[in-house]
């Protein structure tokens, strides 16, 4: 059938596809380096070599520039087996004239043995499945998902990168599945409820606690408790001033600025601010950054808070609705603070399965974040109506309407406020995952005007904001979400979108807030289809985007509900793509763009 070389320095990996390869009839010869594997090359004169990059003695590049010099063997096929940080190196070896490459990562032998077949069997145009040097090999790459005929401008068809993530995603389901609790149900209860004090609650917060019970309490009263604490009294006085509750003229006494928040509200926000002072970087010992978590939570806030102005209910204030997006997520705060290493845990495995936190704690806590603040909120005395809605923000809008209908408004515009600042990548509460936006969006009745509005004015709001709401963090400066993300990017992105309702899309948010903002054109399609029915829509207005545009196709990431949904087979054809669900964490949205884009530079 064949003769084929495999030289790979890994002995494991080298003589699987051996024993694989000799089973399906091929005659195999092995080397564990570049310089023996040109010499059996030399010797043999196979008909396929399989090699590797990173090697001892002699490199897979140098070893390829050597045999692409030697006129007896300079047109046996090469096929790369790397990783992919080896992108630049499988770049330089595209000049040398590769048919492909296998990325170790999604290695799996029924593909390789699938690519060898497709090489060396009888039949092909080019029977001697040779390629010629400076040229990569019009096919699929080892592990590439055929999706029709590829485009005459394209070096490979297919995508590989699909293979990957229906590998990944089976990898997960299998995985969450086997997840066990760190402790019964019952000791995380237990746990919980004797563990509900704030730590270095200040003397004037708990005075105001105490005053705020006094259903004879007067404004005056609060003031004077408030203004025995300079740094809260500060506080309260740039937070009367603020985005979130201004309403005239500058105050300048904490009285003045407890009348104009109001004696129901003063208690919530002395509240907050002791919430937030008591949560420091000790607290977290590195595993979450303070700066970004408030971050996220101030911009959720004051999102949650613009919503309800916009809704114009009188039984939901906007103070309110700050307060609900200020503390909706401290509970991964206080299991950081009270569990330690076993949240820690938590935190690496939901990173490492690249599933949203929420799910692998329901798993690993049977204790959800959401519902200890549900507890802990109760211990702290903070009203029914503050409670429900954090309890439930991480429900899907049906979930919500069956659990929460008597607090549909504020539990959808907590939802919605905390999804929309996960697109915007202000912050980072623990939890770095994509959510979609629209089915909150409909049934708030909300204008798509006030969503865009938010996407231009809240970034601005919360750097105004941020500074004023956290003292305690050894930060000397606080750092940009937004440029960290940015950095994890290998290659400019510069996306195409295309989707329903772009106004209102989650997913055209976050392509604008991560774009490139050169004037280079496009390099990578990011679709959103939301029901099935929209798929051959989206199919045709990508296909008349890029002619207009007048590039090639791009690589494509497919986004839907369930991960399931693709573009038509004649807009697949010829281009890389992964169909990916929503929610999405970051992580995985990244390595798939990443993974494209270095795909679209090999092929260019």
């Amino acid at each position: 059938m064949g003769k084929i070389l495999v030289v790979e320095d890994t002995r494991i990996i080298r003589e699987t596809i051996r024993a694989s390869l000799k089973q399906r009839g091929y005659e195999v010869f092995c080397a564990g380096d570049g310089k023996e594997g040109l010499a059996l090359a030399r010797k043999q004169e196979p008909d396929l070599v399989l090699l590797d990059i990173a090697m001892p003695v002699m490199d897979g590049i140098t070893m390829l520039e050597l045999l692409r010099g030697d006129p007896s063997i300079k047109h046996t096929p090469v096929l790369l087996l790397t990783a992919l940080s080896d992108k630049h190196y499988v770049l330089k070896a595209a000049k040398l004239g590769i048919c492909g490459y296998m990325l170790k990562a999604s290695f799996s032998m029924d593909d390789l043995i699938s690519r060898a077949h497709d090489i060396l069997a009888p039949g092909d145009k080019n029977p001697s499945g040779r390629s010629e040097p400076g040229a990569i090999a019009k096919s699929a790459p080892v592990g590439a998902q055929r999706a029709g005929p590829a485009s005459s401008g394209s070096a490979f068809s297919g995508s590989s990168s699909q293979i990957v993530e229906d590998q990944l995603a089976n990898q997960q389901a299998e995985s969450l599945k086997e997840l066990k609790p760190i402790m019964p149900r019952s000791e995380m209860q237990q746990l919980l409820d004797e563990n509900t004090e704030l730590k270095g609650l200040s003397p004037t917060v708990a005075q105001v606690l105490k005053l705020s019970r006094n259903p004879n309490c007067s404004i005056d009263e609060i003031s004077r408790v408030i203004s025995q604490d300079h740094a809260i009294a500060l506080k309260v006085l740039k937070m009367a001033n603020s985005s979130v509750y201004s309403r005239g003229e500058t105050v300048d006494s904490v009285q003045k600025a407890t009348m104009r928040i109001g004696l129901s509200e003063i208690t919530q926000l002395v509240m907050n601010i002791a919430v937030m002072d008591s949560f420091s970087d000790e607290v977290t010992n590195g595993h979450l950054s303070i700066p970004h978590f408030w971050e996220h939570s101030i911009a959720c806030g004051l999102i949650a808070s613009e919503i309800v102005k916009c809704l114009n209910k009188s039984e939901f204030t906007p103070d309110s609705a700050f307060t609900l997006g200020l503390l909706h997520d401290v509970g991964r705060v206080f299991y950081l603070d009270l569990l330690g290493d076993r949240y820690v845990e938590v935190l690496d495995t939901a990173e490492r399965l690249k599933l949203p936190v929420e799910q692998v704690e329901s798993r690993m806590l049977l204790i959800n974040h959401a519902d200890a603040m549900d507890r802990l909120l109760h211990a702290w005395r903070f009203p029914r109506e503050l409670v429900n809605p954090i309890a439930f923000h991480q429900l899907s809008m049906n979930v919500i309407r069956g659990q929460a209908a008597r607090n549909l408004n504020e539990v959808a515009t907590l939802a919605l406020a905390n999804r929309l600042t996960h697109a915007l990548l202000l912050g980072n509460s623990g939890n770095q995952t994509l959510y979609g936006i629209s089915d909150f969006v409909t049934p708030l009745k909300l204008n798509p005007t006030v969503i865009s509005r938010l996407e231009e004015e809240i970034p601005r709001q919360t750097e105004d904001i941020k500074y004023t709401m956290i003292t305690k963090t050894n930060a000397t400066y606080w750092p940009n979400y937004l440029e960290h993300v940015k950095e994890r990017l290998e290659e400019p992105f510069r996306p195409l979108f295309v989707g329903e309702n772009p106004a209102i899309n989650s997913v055209r948010i976050f392509c604008d807030r991560l774009r490139d903002v050169s004037d280079e054109p496009p390099n990578i399609a990011v679709v959103f289809a939301n029901k099935g029915r929209e798929v051959a829509t989206l199919s045709r207005n990508l296909l008349s985007r890029e002619a207009r545009l007048k590039i090639q196709p791009l690589p494509l990431i497919c986004l839907s509900p369930a991960g399931k949904l693709k573009l038509e087979d004649r807009v697949l054809a010829g281009r890389e793509f992964a169909c990916l669900p929503l929610p999405v964490t970051l992580s995985r949205l990244i390595e798939n763009v990443n993974r494209l884009l270095t795909l679209q530079m090999v092929a260019g």
